[in-house]
């Protein structure tokens, strides 16, 4: 049955509400359909709909995104959302469910329009089917969905909370060696830098400024954008994943590039604007295979003769701070003049090559398992993915679901 006969319209204008009776689009998870706690910042849109419990909503803006919501108190959503009630024809949780499905998401963003903010039409949204069992069977589809989804939810959570932790470890193992160094017995002192601590007697406290160059990177226009086989790769923020450099989200341009501009081999780059703060500070070190590509005008590469040392700096929690001190909720930028002036701990160079060398190893397996939680992670949701499509298309059988063969 199309949309358009299972459900109707929740339509007019939202009247002003307590700032927990506001549903953004950023508010809701992708895929999940799960509520992401709001940090309180979310401006009021008060064109959206008014919504009771059972309503269901669907992410119009980037509806690959499949942002699919079932409102479970009376809340007013935002005008991104389509919100729609259900008709007795059909249950609301197994419309969330039928709606986050590949298929439907898909369909819907066949049908959107607009390239850098594509977005589908209600109309056209509301033609599409579903396949509409009778209401027994969406109830005990709903029933076996929410069960099989929460387990599957709990799962991803505490393999996400481990990756938290090896994080957390990563960072305070490399925040003590490169501030402690690797001599457990070597005279301490104070250099006089409140939130650093003592460092060894014979370290050195320098601003970056002193140990390499800072270079902004390079602005383009949109009709340089080309395809891989014609033009240079540009590094963008997307491309460092876990301080590593990552080539699955792409862009190449053809353009003139002056050579300061191409990356070269310990080159390290760093994200200096976003619209997230939480992206500041992203650092990746380049390797031979990275080099002679160029980077965004987002993006900072710091060229210097102490990188293997400093890529570890600036993984730790002393960058971290000092960014902070730079950026604040409506300024996320690092600028060449911030970066240049932050201080870091600077031991002898042997003393810098050995502290690189032991973290290169001591991080190795930390990593691999993070890398193969990860996958494992991906992994789950792609099956909660695959089991809703099957449960809500009638592929396996459900408890309580009569088959086919069953009946005959």
């Amino acid at each position: 049955m199309k949309l358009k006969h299972l459900t109707v319209r929740a339509s007019g204008d939202g009247t002003a509400m307590s700032p927990g009776e506001f549903v953004s689009l950023d508010a809701v998870e992708s895929w999940t359909g799960r509520r992401i706690p709001s940090n309180g910042s979310d401006d009021r849109d008060m064109s959206g709909a008014p919504c009771r419990p059972g309503d269901v909503l669907f992410g119009k803006l980037r509806p690959y995104l499949a942002k699919v919501y079932l409102v479970e108190e009376d809340c007013v959503c935002a005008s991104e959302f389509i919100a729609m009630r259900p008709t007795p024809l059909v249950d609301g949780r197994f419309l969330r469910y039928a709606l986050a499905t590949e298929s439907s998401v898909g369909l819907a963003t066949a049908m959107s329009y607009g390239t850098k903010m594509p977005r589908v039409d209600p109309g056209a949204f509301l033609e599409m089917s579903i396949r509409t069992p009778d209401a027994s069977t969406q109830v005990a589809t709903a029933d076996y969905l929410d069960s099989e989804t929460t387990r599957i939810d709990t799962l991803i959570d505490r393999k996400q909370r481990f990756i938290d932790l090896l994080l957390e470890k990563r960072t305070a193992l490399i925040t003590h060696v490169v501030t402690k160094g690797l001599d457990p017995t070597v005279e301490m002192k104070d250099p006089e830098v409140e939130w650093l601590g003592d460092i060894p007697e014979h370290w050195e406290v320098v601003r970056l400024k002193y140990l390499g160059e800072a270079i902004m990177g390079l602005t383009y226009q949109p009709s340089n954008v080309t395809s891989d086989d014609r033009g240079t790769l540009v590094l963008r923020a997307s491309n460092v994943q876990a301080s590593r450099i990552s080539l699955e989200d792409c862009v190449y341009v053809d353009c003139r590039i002056p050579d300061r501009l191409r990356t070269r081999d310990g080159d390290l780059l760093i994200c200096a604007r976003s619209g997230s703060r939480a992206l500041i500070g992203k650092c990746a070190r380049i390797e031979v295979s990275e080099s002679r590509v160029t980077f965004g005008a987002f993006m900072t590469v710091f060229r210097s003769s102490y990188s293997r040392y400093l890529f570890y700096v600036l993984n730790s929690t002393i960058f971290d701070y000092q960014s902070a001190l730079f950026t604040t909720s409506t300024i996320n930028q690092l600028t060449l003049a911030d970066l240049r002036s932050m201080m870091v701990p600077l031991p002898p160079i042997d003393e810098q090559l050995g502290i690189a060398l032991f973290l290169d190893h001591a991080l190795a397996d930390m990593d691999a398992l993070t890398d193969k939680t990860r996958r494992s992670i991906d992994l789950l949701r792609e099956y909660r993915t695959a089991l809703i499509s099957a449960a809500v298309t009638g592929q396996i059988d459900i408890p309580g679901v009569e088959s086919a063969e069953d009946v005959a």
